[in-house]
């Protein structure tokens, strides 16, 4: 698959069918109290990961957890 799918017509063809949408991949994130930030809860994502599955053509979707807590 191409790297550098943004200005591409359709991502790829599977079975004869271009894939026109790019897939949604849910990433949870962690829980981390901020030390710069005033002790604030912050959600916190690994950038290099989420870079590399929007490289690969996926759209990452952040997803926090245990948000009632944080």
């Amino acid at each position: 698959m191409n790297r550098d799918l943004r200005n591409q017509p359709h991502l790829e063809v599977i079975d004869g069918v271009p894939m026109t949408h790019r897939p949604l991949i849910g990433v949870t994130m962690g829980r981390e109290k901020s030390q710069r930030f005033f002790g604030l809860n912050l959600f916190i994502m690994n950038q290099t990961y989420v870079r590399t599955l929007e490289q690969l053509g996926a759209l990452p979707v952040m997803i926090p957890l245990h948000m009632t807590e944080a």
